[in-house]
Parts: structure tokens; sequence; C-alpha cells
């Protein structure tokens, strides 16, 4: 992915990640990355629930990300394995059909160390904090989850330098 370097809104939270909207259109940046939104990175959605999936599609590509989504961790599993150097960000449900987020999770690293993910999720534990922290670079989000938080955890899974939210 290219630096975020030229990103007008650098270090502030005024972000089109991190804010959800994007910058009037002017002269392209140098390094060809339009105001820090995105645009062109792709992000894998799996979860088994059509809301969940089109309330974080929509957001996502407002972002300017490209999205595919799925309902069951095998599914996830096949799309990323076809292509995981495609996918800049995954976000999984932790208990959705077949794998677990956490199992497909797994299993992309093995080919893809580096991926983020953020895992969503409408329960409760005390040990999901300690799951996702063994599986860094990673978040979770609670679901009900607003775009806000949505915004905030992909902007600081994917530019947390440029966009100030580390």
């Amino acid at each position: 992915m290219d630096s975020h370097d030229d990103c007008p809104d650098r270090g502030r939270k005024s972000c089109p990640v991190v804010s959800g909207r994007r910058r009037a259109t002017g002269p392209e940046p140098p390094n060809g990355n339009l105001d820090c939104a995105l645009t062109g990175c792709r992000a894998l959605v799996a979860d088994d629930q059509a809301s969940v999936l089109m309330l974080v599609s929509r957001i996502l590509k407002g972002m300017g990300l490209e999205v595919v989504t799925v309902d069951d961790g095998d599914k996830a599993v096949e799309v990323f394995s076809r292509s995981p150097l495609e996918v800049d960000i995954c976000v999984l449900d932790v208990g959705m059909p077949g794998p677990s987020g956490f199992e497909v999770c797994r299993n992309m690293r093995q080919a893809r160390p580096d991926v983020p993910v953020i895992f969503l999720t409408g329960y409760e534990g005390r040990d999901l904090e300690s799951q996702i922290a063994r599986l860094w670079p990673a978040s979770l989000l609670r679901k009900p989850c607003d775009a806000t938080a949505i915004r905030a955890a992909v902007g600081k899974a994917l530019c947390p330098d440029a966009c100030g939210v580390a």
C-alpha cells in the first residue's frame, strides 16, 4: 500500500479514513494516494448476518475500499487463499458457521502473517481479548457497533500514522 506521507490530513482526526468523508477532489498527491481514502485497498468481510455484511460493506466502500463479502468461515478461507496478497484487511465474525473467525484468521496468517484483522462479536467473554492479543495485528469490535467505530478500527489497522489514531 502507498505511503500516506502526502495526505493533507496526516496526523489529524479529520482524515477521511477516520471521519468517513472524503475531501473535495483536487490535485492528486504525488504518490497517487487520494487523500488517504484507501482507494484501491481490498477488504474481506465474513459474517453470517446479512445486515452486518451490508452495513460493514457500505461503510468500507464509503472509505474507498473494494469489498468482498462472504457469509461463513469456509468461504472466507476459500476467497483469501485464492489471492492472499490482494486482501489488505479482514473483518471477521467470531461466531459464524464453519470455522470461527479465530480459526479463519489462523488459517490466513499461514499465508500472510501481517494481514490486519478486525473481529466482530455479539458475545461477551473474558477470554476474547486474550485470544485477540495472540492474533496480532487484530482488534475486536462488539456488536452492535457503529460506523465511527468501524472506520476508526480500519483506519488504525491500515494507516495508523497517517490517520493519527494509533
